[in-house]
């Protein structure tokens, strides 16, 4: 069995960012650019449940928030066989206020901006190049941050797993502190 696929899309203004999808991926990418812009790939295993899949997007003034809804369904839990796949582009120095994902992964590369806050149930969760404040939270997967190179200024990076795995890789450099704690149980 194939699974379908709906794509959507959209592009507007700069503004605070929160997102919220129960199974998927949402891969956000920090550019120069101005606007955002959001693909929506919704995938289902029959053509029903696809079209039961709302993705809801609520744009205000300083604010832009992204929410998936699936139709509820007699004996299945309500996104059992069915997600949706973001991907994200948007200024750099934008503050993502709230990115909650259920199932799947989440990829944030380039970021600037004041926050970060990511947090995930099941899945991996993965920072590339990102240069500003970030809380990050993981229940149960891996976390994974790295850097290719080393930008001037202060920010902290704060990382929880309740059950998984972290990897840090950032250059060697006499310019920055570092300070990772593990709880020993």
């Amino acid at each position: 069995t194939t699974a379908l696929a709906s794509v959507w899309s959209k592009s507007t203004i700069s503004g605070r960012r929160s997102a919220r999808t129960p199974n998927g991926s949402v891969s956000i990418y920090g550019s120069d650019a101005v606007e955002m812009k959001l693909k929506a790939v919704k995938r289902a295993w029959t053509a029903e449940r696809l079209k039961g899949i709302a993705v809801d997007v609520a744009v205000r003034s300083d604010s832009i928030a992204i929410e998936t809804r699936f139709a509820p369904e007699k004996g299945l839990s309500s996104s059992s066989a069915s997600m949706v796949d973001y991907t994200v582009t948007l200024p750099q120095s934008v503050k993502i206020t709230r990115l909650d994902v259920g199932n799947g992964d989440i990829v944030i590369v380039g970021m600037r901006g004041e926050d970060v806050h990511a947090t995930l149930v099941n899945g991996q969760l993965s920072t590339m190049n990102c240069f500003g404040n970030a809380h990050l939270a993981v229940a149960h997967g891996a976390l994974t941050l790295f850097s290719d190179w080393w930008e001037q200024g202060s920010f902290s990076i704060n990382g929880q797993i309740t059950a998984g795995n972290a990897r840090v890789t950032i250059p060697r450099s006499e310019e920055h502190t570092s300070e990772l704690q593990s709880p020993c149980n």
